[in-house]
């Protein structure tokens, strides 16, 4: 059996890593890794790499910049001759990033089986780029590999063939399973002058949140306001695009608050090493949000929405959402001032791949 997936933007590293570990105990599986480039300078490519052990990719696309539509259409118009040589039994498409939905597009043009790791995650917001891509690459999946509750009952609310619906678990805490020892191991609070349980860890990245900068900057102040009023440090490893829309003179504002230590971007194992130190996750992400949930530690995801509900407080997780910046204070109040405990959903067992593999085997 051949399968072929297609990474670009760092979560799908962290999903894939898993998958790839159990398909080298499987001398009857053959797999071809193509790689994009997107989100990634060339130096954080081996970064990745080398992390997470994964083997040096069949094809480089070198796709970087441009449009979310122009990105799709380099990637299909790349991809096609490789798809077309290769003739996989299973193309698995990963997450919900450019290349996920235009890997889906390609591989149904061709008529070759998908499968979607991540299906059925919804925000119920049309204008996330990202719901447009998880929306898309679900109808067009053979199989359906859904992470939690939640996602199977919004494909089947859509009318997807439930026969195509496998409920397998979170991959992303298979990861996190593999790597949490690892993460333990290193300590590198004294580079940034901190001890346990006195920071928030702080990555914003939305363009929601970060494309327009009188909101970035009534969000960051209020976040340094509440920091004071805690006696909090807010460690923030600052993402190219906040960098880059903040500019020099609004990071020097920042860095001109004691209460902020900005960060270069961290990789993944540097930032379970300070999440799990952490008293509380401030953040924009979604796989932060399960991060949390799993090794209790508070979040507060500052959208009006979250496609991972399981992951919230009233659902026995970690998660609270600030939904406006007014509410920020409050919802970071509620979360020192509540004792949060581990939660690990359904199948969150760090198994997931094994489940993965079994299936695509089972109707290859």
């Amino acid at each position: 059996m051949k399968i072929l997936t297609v990474v670009s933007a760092r979560p799908n590293f962290v999903k894939i890593s898993p998958l790839l570990r159990e398909i080298s105990l499987h001398s009857n599986i053959e797999h071809i890794l193509i790689h994009t480039g997107q989100h990634f300078e060339s130096n954080m490519n081996d970064v990745f790499f080398k992390l997470f052990n994964i083997p040096k990719a069949n094809y480089e696309l070198e796709i970087s910049g441009g449009t979310p539509s122009n990105q799709i259409g380099r990637i299909i118009t790349k991809a096609e001759k490789i798809f077309l040589d290769e003739k996989p039994d299973w193309v698995v498409a990963v997450g919900d990033v450019n290349s996920t939905v235009a890997t889906s597009i390609l591989a149904r043009n061709l008529n070759l089986r998908l499968a979607h790791l991540e299906a059925g995650l919804r925000s119920f917001d049309e204008t996330m780029p990202e719901e447009i891509n998880r929306i898309i690459t679900d109808r067009l999946s053979y199989l359906l590999f859904a992470p939690d509750k939640f996602a199977v009952k919004n494909l089947k609310t859509e009318g997807i063939d439930e026969s195509k619906i496998k409920f397998v678990g979170n991959i992303m805490i298979d990861t996190l399973d593999m790597m949490k020892e690892e993460a333990m191991k290193i300590n590198t609070l004294a580079d940034y002058n901190l001890s346990e349980k006195t920071y928030a860890l702080v990555t914003l990245h939305r363009p929601s949140n970060v494309d327009n900068p009188s909101r970035l900057r009534s969000l960051l102040n209020a976040l340094t306001n509440t920091a004071k009023q805690y006696g909090l440090k807010m460690l923030f490893p600052m993402h190219p695009r906040t960098k880059e829309n903040l500019g020099i003179d609004g990071i020097k504002a920042i860095e001109s608050q004691k209460e902020w230590i900005i960060s270069k971007p961290l990789d993944y194992l540097e930032s379970l090493s300070l999440l799990l130190r952490s008293r509380l996750v401030i953040t924009d992400s979604g796989g932060l949000q399960e991060e949390t949930c799993v090794t209790g530690i508070p979040c507060v995801t500052v959208r009006s929405n979250t496609e991972r509900p399981i992951t919230l407080v009233e659902n026995g997780g970690t998660n609270r959402l600030a939904k406006t910046i007014e509410e920020i204070p409050e919802i970071i109040k509620k979360s020192l001032n509540s004792e949060a405990v581990p939660f690990r959903p359904e199948l969150w067992d760090g198994r997931t791949a094994k489940r993965i593999i079994k299936l695509l085997n089972e109707q290859r």
